[in-house]
């Protein structure tokens, strides 16, 4: 079991490699994915704080959520 994982830790990345480790089934605590340069800074602290405002740890776990 890696860190993140066992820490409950969700991965906020551009690497579309974790995209495909998420496909292949290699479990996650959560990916927030965000393509680079598509948004501000600005833009992504807001998109998670909201992600963090609605989902609980527990429901992060193995999602993949698009910013």
């Amino acid at each position: 079991m890696t860190w993140g994982l066992r820490e409950r830790r969700v991965l906020v990345t551009h690497d579309g490699d974790h995209l495909h480790h998420a496909a292949v089934g290699i479990e996650r605590a959560g990916i927030i994915f965000c393509r680079k340069g598509l948004r501000s800074i600005g833009k992504i602290i807001a998109s998670l704080k909201l992600i963090h405002d609605v989902l609980a740890a527990d429901e992060m776990h193995r999602r993949v959520e698009f910013i």
